[in-house]
């Protein structure tokens, strides 16, 4: 520091007060490009950090879900309990994105909360149904949260009433695997999904019906 400041005030004396402002600018401008480069490397590594993590978890996601039965029989718990916080990431973000497009549309805030409010007692009343029809002793509650959890993973994609339909039969045949795959039977299985899932989608095509019927009515 002593050295430099003894080679700006020579080069100062030596080429007046406009070299001393182009000397003042240049060593600016090299600190400015010091701390450029020094935050763009720890960006990059702090986003190779990222990409190495999410290709990790993605991983241990399409090991659960591309063979389940491996990932209950041998697979590591981690596999599984990554499998489960995805799913549920997927169905808060499913909302919320489904509730932004909502509101970018001009559809009312309490109508989009209402909507909110109602695909989560939904998806409430699916585990709930499930508790009730699964046997503890031929599957524990962790075990089944994890099931239903991870098999949640279809609700990002519900932007709409149709893709909602879909999520819900993609959600019901995960869950279903998962259920028999973690250990419970299939009649169980049969039972407690048919219950949950189709439980759920009747009601919603009997409420579509229903107001099909009404408007029909209303144009006549």
């Amino acid at each position: 520091m002593q050295a430099d400041s003894t080679q700006a005030t020579t080069r100062t004396r030596h080429h007046g007060p406009l070299g001393a402002a182009a000397l003042a600018l240049f060593l600016t401008w090299r600190l400015l490009l010091t701390r450029l480069w020094r935050r763009c490397v720890h960006g990059a590594r702090a986003v190779l950090r990222g990409v190495s993590g999410w290709s990790a978890q993605w991983r241990h996601i399409r090991a659960y879900h591309f063979d389940t039965v491996h990932a209950w029989d041998a697979g590591p718990a981690e596999a599984r309990s990554t499998a489960a916080a995805f799913g549920l990431r997927a169905f808060v973000g499913g909302l919320a994105i489904a509730s932004g497009l909502a509101s970018a549309g001009g559809d009312p805030l309490a109508g989009v909360l209402l909507a909110v409010a109602v695909e989560s007692l939904w998806a409430a009343a699916r585990l709930t149904i499930l508790a009730l029809l699964v046997p503890h002793a031929e599957l524990e509650r962790g075990r089944l949260l994890i099931v239903y959890t991870a098999a949640l993973i279809p609700y990002a994609l519900a932007l709409g009433p149709v893709f909602q339909l879909g999520a819900l039969a993609a959600s019901g045949i995960l869950t279903a695997r998962g259920l028999v795959a973690a250990g419970a039977s299939k009649a169980t299985t049969r039972r407690a999904a048919g219950w949950a899932f189709g439980g759920q989608a009747a009601i919603l095509m009997l409420g579509v019906a229903g107001r099909a019927a009404l408007a029909l009515v209303a144009s006549a």
